[in-house]
Formats: C-alpha cells, structure tokens, sequence
C-alpha cells in the first residue's frame, strides 16, 4: 500500500495544527472582564456595612465604620455598567445605591458616605518619585474644611495643603481629568500628619487630625477625614490603592 502523504492529508494536518494553535493562544490573549474595587464605609451610622454589584457579587460584609476591619485585597466587579448596593447588618433593607460603567483591569474607591450617598472614585495616578508617596484627601465630615499635611510635629503655617475641600468631596475632583480626583506625588513621605480645620482657621483644636501609618508598596493612597466614632477619638483613617 502506498503510504505517500498526499496534497489533501498535508492541507488536513497543517488545519489542524493551525486550529489548536488558536486555540492555545486565546487563552493567554483573553480579555480582562473585571475591575477591581474597594469599598470604604465613611458612615459614623453604619456600624456593619455590606456592599454587592449586580449579580449579587459580594464587595464587603459587615464592613465597620472607618474600614477598621477591611481586607487587605479589593474586591472585583464585572466590567461594564454595575449597580452597587449597600445595605447594614442582617437587614436586606436597601440603604443605597450607585450605578457606574466599570472599566475592564481599572481600579476603583466606592466611598458610602451615608443612607442615598455612595461614590464611584476611579484610581488614576503616577507612580511617586522616591520619598514622596501620592495621596488624595477625602472630607466625610459634616462641613467644608482646609487641610493640612505636616510632619508630626510641624507647625501649621501658610497655605493650606488642600483649601476649602468640601464636605462630601475630593481634592482636585475634575469631572474630565481628574473624576476621582488628584492623587499628588510630591508630598514627602515624612509629612504623615493631616489635620482638617474650620475654613481660614489655623489655631485650635482641628476638626479631625489623623497620622498616617504603613502604605502600600507603591505608596499611593485615600486619607478619609470623618467624625470620631461614638466612645472614640480617631477622626481620619488611610486606604491603599488596589494597585498596591
């Protein structure tokens, strides 16, 4: 019997081969489908907060009031546009809710500030400079404030870091360029001190005065200026970018 490959049995084999080889690529070149998102509760009322997107995906459980006991990793979102919705403790009462168009690989702050008033921050930034680290203020306090970054022991002097941020806000909020607002790179890692005072006002007792502690490998974070929790004293607490 001749066993010569023929034309036809060549044009098979070379299909086959170029078939699986499709195939084998496509699952190193899939797309990324999700985003990644962190949840903070800035809520001084809401003890236990829980957080799920459509599709009843699980993005916080029983997170407490200045993410006291957050985990360390972010949660993840399918991409596209998601409803997040918030409710407290063992109630399925709703208590807020925010829509947003995710983008695929993008990292994102949720910020539930209180009953109907949840934000979507995306997280855009350039990686800081050695000794510097970048950081974006947010006020969950009641009232506008100017803020103050120093060294722990620095005196409160000139221009305020961040001028008459408003409550419910964050520093250099762009709904173009900036919609999550400004991550600034060029504060020295050394100035971990922040302190919220009365609009103008530079002497007292500030408003909120928080020290920052460990950060991210990349040293890129959220400062959340809130109220001190009932019994407690702390008004300010850090949260890590997901890409840390």
């Amino acid at each position: 019997m001749d066993r010569r490959p023929t034309l036809g049995n060549i044009l098979v084999a070379f299909t086959v081969v170029a078939v699986l080889a499709a195939c084998g690529s496509s699952k190193t070149t899939s797309p990324t489908i999700t985003a990644h998102v962190r949840i903070v509760n800035a809520s001084s009322s809401t003890s236990s907060l829980n957080a799920t997107s459509t599709g009843s995906q699980s993005l916080s459980s029983g997170l407490s009031f200045q993410n006291t006991n957050a985990t360390a990793t972010c949660g993840t979102v399918n991409s596209g546009s998601q409803t997040i919705n918030f409710t407290s403790g063992t109630s399925t009462t709703n208590i807020g809710s925010v829509t947003y168009n995710f983008l695929p690989g993008q990292n994102y702050t949720i910020v539930y500030y209180g009953t109907n008033n949840a934000v979507v921050y995306p997280e855009t930034f350039t990686a800081p400079a050695t000794g510097n680290m970048a950081l974006r203020f947010i006020n969950a306090t009641g009232s506008a404030g100017d803020i103050y970054l120093t060294t722990p022991t620095g005196p409160i002097s000139g221009a305020p870091t961040v001028q008459n941020l408003a409550a419910g806000s964050v520093s250099g909020f762009n709904s173009s360029s900036a919609p999550g607002g400004i991550f600034v790179s060029t504060y020295p890692t050394a100035n971990t001190r922040v302190r919220l005072f009365n609009v103008g006002a530079t002497t007292g007792n500030p408003r909120a005065d928080f020290t920052i502690g460990s950060m991210g490998a990349n040293r890129v974070g959220t400062v959340v200026l809130t109220p001190a929790p009932s019994g407690g004293s702390t008004t300010g607490f850090l949260v890590n970018s997901c890409a840390s």
